[in-house]
């Protein structure tokens, strides 16, 4: 059991950083573990460090190594975490976007995904496809290594003592577990010595990842101010590759088509932002519509005029371009794609003429932690609407006493915590639910549509 949490808490409070970030810190650079009292050969104890050494620590320190964590952003933990209780569940997820795995800079609201707690591994044991940087403010995930035959490899940095040192570890360990005939005393002292080398050879290893970095961060500097010397251009008419959302549904593919084939229709589907749709020209396989959106830019802007062409291409496609109204939107091209799984079950890649506004290519802007919220709670909202309009269901339900998917030991439990939406002729209610994790804390929702 790890002691001396509250230390992180209050320094995370005190540095306003993530408190998964100053105990990463704390893990990998402070002497904070007792040796062979418990069932491994390490317990962690964040009491054990110096009072005046963590400021310091948390001031100076810049990489990471962290073996059983990832940062992921361009996606609510909230939806990350629907769609882990999904995959457990045995339900198809379909196929995970790779823009959520931070390469490089990482968004501001990115979280970190941990797939060991530190009751149960110490991270420093081990190494990592990925290193974690805090620069100036702002987080950045690199690709630094590979694993290969129980070994370590880099192109950054020699891995050769590392590997050899994990060995000793490994082998300190089932000593200990087996209970050879060593003493309490002498495995202590063994394991100091084996902790005090892999600090001496991780330390040389974080400074070849800082310089990595750094040279990183030149090359996307040189190329950024490359880049402002060629001139601008209008968007171009190649469609996104990627999706603003994608997910599974109960109904056949010829009735999804229909439904998100039906434009004229928007405004009973997504009441609450899609005020008018005009058809201006109308045949067969395509559609052109005026279409006002209820929904503010920025300040000056409370609502978007788009005129957008549509065309049908059964049984899987919906291609769309926006070809007037907000000027900037102008040559946007995208596409709603359906596809049918191995089970039969149909997966909607989902996309909107007003997400690609908001967000155009899907996900590629740097938002502000308000903008990216709105992004996806727009994304949010066609989903609970298309719920009710397209599946006539809710969302999929959390259970009392379901395995929390973030620490993977507690259990779920519904909280009295509700919260209602409605629309202004009360047609319909958003109810979210909230539950919480009896062991880490964690909170989930659940949105139930009535109509």
């Amino acid at each position: 059991m790890v002691e001396g949490k509250d230390i992180v808490v209050q320094l995370a409070q005190k540095f306003s950083l993530p408190q998964w970030w100053i105990e990463l810190v704390l893990i990998e650079y402070t002497e904070c573990r007792h040796f062979c009292r418990e069932e491994e050969i390490w317990s962690i104890d964040f009491n054990l460090i110096e009072k005046r050494d963590l400021e310091e620590v948390l001031k100076s320190s810049k990489v990471v190594v962290a073996a059983t964590s990832i940062l992921y952003h361009n996606i609510s933990k909230d939806e990350w975490n629907r769609r882990i209780i999904e995959s457990n569940l045995g339900q198809d997820i379909g196929e995970i976007r790779t823009d959520i795995l931070v390469d490089g800079l990482a968004n501001t609201d990115c979280f970190l995904v941990k797939f060991n707690s530190i009751d149960e591994w110490d991270p420093k044991l081990s190494f990592n496809d990925y290193c974690i940087i805090l620069d100036e403010g702002r987080f950045y995930q690199r690709k630094i290594a590979s694993h290969d035959k129980s070994e370590w490899n880099s192109k950054i940095s020699n891995l050769s003592d590392l590997n050899r040192t994990n060995k000793d570890i490994d082998q300190l360990r089932n000593d200990y577990a087996q209970k050879k005939d060593i003493t309490l005393r002498s495995l202590r002292s063994k394991s100091e010595i084996l902790y005090k080398d892999l600090e001496r050879i991780r330390n040389k290893i974080r400074r070849d990842l800082l310089s990595y970095h750094n040279s990183q961060i030149l090359e996307d500097k040189n190329k950024r101010i490359s880049s402002q010397l060629i001139p601008e251009r209008k968007i171009e008419s190649n469609t996104s590759e990627i999706s603003h959302y994608g997910r599974p549904l109960i109904i056949s593919m010829e009735s999804a088509f229909q439904y998100f084939s039906d434009v004229e229709s928007f405004p009973n589907y997504y009441p609450n932002i899609c005020k008018k749709i005009d058809v201006i020209l109308k045949s067969n396989d395509s559609n052109v519509t005026k279409e006002f959106w209820n929904v503010s830019i920025n300040d000056k802007i409370d609502h978007v005029v788009l005129k957008v062409r549509y065309t049908f291409a059964p049984p899987n496609t919906i291609s769309y371009e926006i070809i007037d109204g907000y000027e900037k939107a102008i040559g946007i091209k995208n596409t709603i794609t359906l596809n049918v799984n191995s089970k039969g079950m149909t997966f909607v890649e989902g996309n909107n003429p007003l997400l690609d506004v908001i967000c155009y290519p899907p996900h590629s802007v740097q938002m502000d932690e308000y903008s990216y919220k709105r992004y996806t709670d727009l994304i949010d909202y066609f989903i609970w609407m298309d719920c009710i309009h397209l599946e006539k269901k809710p969302l999929e339900q959390l259970k009392e006493g379901d395995v929390c998917t973030k620490c993977k030991i507690g259990h779920l439990e519904k909280s009295i915590k509700k919260e209602d939406f409605s629309n202004a002729k009360g047609t319909f209610r958003i109810r979210t639910e909230f539950w919480f994790c009896d062991s880490c804390g964690q909170e989930f929702k659940h949105y139930r549509a009535d109509v």
